[in-house]
Formats: C-alpha cells, structure tokens, sequence
C-alpha cells in the first residue's frame, strides 16, 4: 500500500522516431482503492483518477515526438495493497 504514485509503465520514443499513441489499458485487483495519473509529453491529462472497471482510454493515435514519455502511474488509498497492470498501445513511426 502507497499513497504515493509509483510507476505502472513508461515508454520514451526512439531518437528518430515519431510514435503513434493509440490508448492505454489500466487493470487492478481493487478499484475501490486505486488513483491513476498519466502523464504525456510531459503534460499531465489527469491525476488522482479514479475508476471502477479496467479503464482503456483512447488517443486515437495522437503523434508524440522524439523523446517524448508516455507514463501511467498508480497509487493507493494509502492502506490498502493494490496491484495495477498497464499497457500502452500505439506504433513507432521511423
């Protein structure tokens, strides 16, 4: 148990590439006590988020540049262990 983000998944596009980012898929064993925050390109889209089912948000392969870090991060209520599963889907572009 955690009340502080901890890493779910990251990924950084390749030197020279482009990535076409299409969704993230979020699974856990107890939704009653996770928060998820992502963070793309360096832009937070939400923090403290809070969901009851696995959660698949689409970005209908938005395009992020060299560099760039997608990453899910979950936490906690605080006291009670969770474990979190992620993926992030898209396809680097050369």
């Amino acid at each position: 148990s955690s009340a502080t983000y901890g890493t779910v998944v990251s990924y950084t596009v390749p030197a020279d590439s482009t990535f076409e980012l299409w969704a993230i898929e979020v699974a856990c064993d107890d939704y009653d006590a996770l928060q998820l925050k992502l963070t793309i390109a360096g832009v937070v889209q939400f923090t403290d988020k809070q969901v009851q089912t696995p959660f698949n948000p689409q970005f209908g392969g938005a395009n992020l540049v060299a560099g760039a870090v997608v990453l899910l991060e979950a936490k906690s209520d605080g006291s009670t262990s969770i474990v979190v599963d992620g993926a992030i889907e898209g396809r680097v572009v050369s």
